[in-house]
C-alpha cells in the first residue's frame, strides 16, 4: 500500500506506505508514515477471526513530531497556536471492524514545551486512555517553572461532552509563568503551591486551594499567603 496523504480531524499524515495481509483469520500490517514532521509507524500481527464484530489491535509508535503543527492542522486547536516542542509517544489502538470505531491506550511525553516562545515545561509525561467521545489524561507529571504538576484530566472531544481535572501544584515558581502572557508585568516572585479540582464542557469551572510562599512584589513581602 501507498498513499500520499490521509487525514483525521484535520490532522494530516503523510507518506504513507507499507503492506496489509489477511489470510486464514490473521491481519498483519507494517506502515510508514509522517505526521506533524514526525515519524510515524504502525505494525499489528493480529488474530482476528471471520466475524465482522472482530477487533484490530494496532501499535503505534510516533516520535519527532512538530507540536505547532496542531494549531494550522485544524480549527479545534487553532486556540494552540503559541504552542511549540516536540511529542513522542507509544500507545495499542484497537479497531472494531463491524463498527468502526477505535480505543487507545498508552504514553506520551512532550519535550522543550513553549508558549510564546517562553519555556512551560522541560518535559512533561502522562498515560492517557482514548476514544470518540474523550480523552483521558492518567498520571501526569510534568516539570514547570521549576516546580511540578501532578495529576489527571478528562477532556471531551463531542460538543456537549464534560469532562473533569484534578491537579497538585508544587513549588512553581510566579515569575516565568508570568512570561507567558508575553506582555510587561510588575515584578513578582513567589513559589505556588495549589490543588485545583473543577469541570470542563462549555465553560471550564473549579474550585481549589492556592498558597503563595515568599511572595514579593513591589507593594508586599510575605512569608506565605493563602487563597481558600
Amino acid at each position: 500500500v501507498r498513499q500520499g496523504a490521509v487525514a483525521y480531524e484535520g490532522l494530516s499524515v503523510d507518506d504513507l506506505s507499507g503492506t496489509v495481509k489477511l489470510a486464514e483469520g490473521r491481519a498483519q500490517v507494517e506502515a510508514t508514515a509522517r505526521m506533524l514532521e514526525g515519524n510515524l509507524s504502525v505494525k499489528s500481527n493480529a488474530n482476528i477471526g471471520n466475524k465482522l464484530s472482530a477487533q484490530l489491535p494496532l501499535q503505534i509508535h510516533l516520535d519527532s513530531a512538530k507540536l505547532q503543527g496542531l494549531a494550522s492542522a485544524s480549527d479545534r486547536f487553532r486556540g494552540l497556536k503559541p504552542l511549540s516542542g516536540t511529542g513522542d509517544m507509544d500507545c495499542e489502538l484497537v479497531v472494531d471492524l463491524r463498527e468502526l470505531k477505535f480505543t487507545a491506550e498508552g504514553d506520551a511525553t512532550l519535550s522543550e514545551v513553549d508558549w510564546n516562545r517562553n519555556r512551560i515545561s522541560q518535559r512533561i509525561k502522562t498515560h492517557f486512555v482514548a476514544d470518540p467521545r474523550s480523552v483521558r489524561l492518567r498520571s501526569i507529571d510534568a516539570h514547570v517553572a521549576r516546580g511540578s504538576v501532578r495529576g489527571s484530566i478528562d477532556y471531551p472531544l463531542q460538543p456537549n461532552g464534560r469532562g473533569e481535572y484534578d491537579l497538585s501544584l508544587k513549588r512553581i515558581e510566579i515569575k516565568p509563568l508570568l512570561r507567558l502572557w508575553g506582555r510587561r508585568l510588575p515584578a513578582v516572585n513567589g513559589l505556588i503551591q495549589a490543588r485545583l479540582m473543577g469541570r470542563i464542557g462549555r465553560q471550564i469551572k473549579g474550585r481549589g486551594e492556592l498558597r503563595v510562599a515568599h511572595l514579593q512584589t513591589p507593594a508586599i513581602d510575605a512569608r506565605a499567603v493563602d487563597f481558600p
